[in-house]
């Protein structure tokens, strides 16, 4: 199966992903204001969901 990505543009977008730290993700979900109806609780599941997805892609490529 092929993505239609080269080599270097997948090594390029690995590179950027290693780069999103854990607090950078944590920052980014909890930006959304209160009024966009976002619990704690779905908030704590993106952010598991994000950091587990980020570490499944950089171990399969």
């Amino acid at each position: 199966m092929s993505c239609g990505l080269t080599k270097d543009e997948i090594k390029t977008a690995l590179f950027t992903l290693e780069q999103v730290t854990e607090e950078k993700i944590i920052q980014a979900v909890a930006r959304p204001p209160d009024e966009w109806g976002i619990t704690m609780d779905e908030r704590i599941a993106i952010v598991e969901f994000l950091i587990k997805r980020q570490y499944e892609l950089l171990e399969s490529l």
